[in-house]
């Protein structure tokens, strides 16, 4: 829980508000730590363990399918992962939920506008790389799927962050299955 927390805290406030070339150099880190945990054991571990001497006459070189990487969408999905940029979108817009319904810490929630008309519009400052803007923008397009059909903050937190993790699961499933898309994990 400790380690999760730190973990999630990290992703946010460093990994967050990068572009999308670094944090997907941390993307590839993760499919890589997934492989290892949740991919094919037999495969993985006994790759490099034969040498060409003992393998058949005319099976010595190696071709593209000896060297190709087992797919990581299916094992996101079977194992129900979110990836880390879905992950930034769950834990940002989770947040603001909390800051808009619970209205603390005062310092947050003073800093974002909301509208007159519509209590749960959030009026996006000027762009920005930071928190703020990202964050106002994703709980705009989301909202939806956080809220229900009511469209008020008197849902649950957790019924909430189900909603939303069942949403981005969905999304992240989409397109294709084995090959990932730059639509499983963007939504402005």
């Amino acid at each position: 829980p400790v380690r999760g927390l730190v973990l999630n805290t990290m992703l946010r406030s460093v990994w967050g508000g990068v572009g999308n070339p670094k944090l997907e150099k941390l993307f590839v880190l993760q499919k890589r730590c997934i492989r290892m945990l949740f991919g094919d054991y037999h495969k993985f571990t006994e790759k490099f363990m034969t040498c060409a001497r003992t393998r058949p006459f005319g099976e010595q070189l190696l071709g593209d399918e000896f060297f190709q990487k087992e797919h990581t969408k299916p094992l996101f999905k079977k194992e129900s992962i979110l990836s880390v940029q879905n992950l930034y979108v769950y834990h940002s817009v989770i947040e603001v939920f909390k800051i808009l319904k619970l209205r603390t810490p005062i310092s947050l929630w003073s800093s974002f506008s909301v509208s007159k008309r519509k209590p749960t519009l959030l009026l996006t400052p000027e762009p920005t790389k930071f928190f703020g803007y990202k964050a106002a923008r994703l709980w705009n397009v989301l909202k939806k799927e956080i809220l229900g059909v009511d469209g008020d903050f008197a849902v649950n937190i957790s019924y909430a962050k189900s909603n939303l993790r069942r949403f981005l699961m969905i999304n992240q499933q989409k397109h294709d299955a084995e090959c990932w898309v730059y639509q499983n994990y963007t939504y402005l």
